[in-house]
């Protein structure tokens, strides 16, 4: 019976490089096939190499967006292909620390305790947008929202 468990476990973790899932909220989906660096934030981005903590890449999947907010990094990091125009970007603390999701343009400044989730609506514009926790920056705890083009309708 314990190793029926282990099994199950293993083949719910287990994920070969680049394949493609979808997380369960349904929000979006994870990709590891950016050409180059599987799984990191592209250059897009702006970030200088190892500043960051990468977390990984999502495909935007509409107008909203979820992130999660571990101890002191954002995953996914980087959430590519966001349609351009309003969104809702919902961000839950799964860590241990008081976190922040900060823009400086626009201006936006929220904390997010362990456990919670907050929701900001902002503009995505043409240009990538991005964020970091204000409290764990210095650790790398940054973002990037990066556009992908006009909006979908569902």
């Amino acid at each position: 019976m314990a190793a029926l468990g282990i099994l199950g476990w293993f083949a719910a973790a287990y994920r070969p490089t680049g394949a493609t899932s979808v997380r369960s909220a349904g929000l979006h989906s994870e990709s590891a096939g950016i050409p180059g660096s599987p799984g990191q934030c592209p250059p897009s981005a702006g970030f200088t190499p190892g500043s960051v903590a990468d977390h990984g890449v999502a495909t935007a999947g509409g107008s909203t967006i979820a992130l999660d907010a571990g101890d002191s990094y954002f995953e996914p990091t980087c959430e590519t292909g966001v349609p351009t125009g309003e969104l809702e970007l919902r961000v839950k603390n799964t860590g241990r620390l008081l976190h922040n999701i900060s823009f400086e343009d626009p201006a936006i400044d929220r904390d997010v305790a362990p456990g919670e989730t907050v929701t900001v609506k902002l503009r995505m514009g043409k240009e990538p947008l991005q964020f970091s926790c204000k409290y764990h920056r210095g650790a790398g705890m940054m973002g990037a929202l990066l556009p992908g083009g006009a909006r979908t309708t569902r």
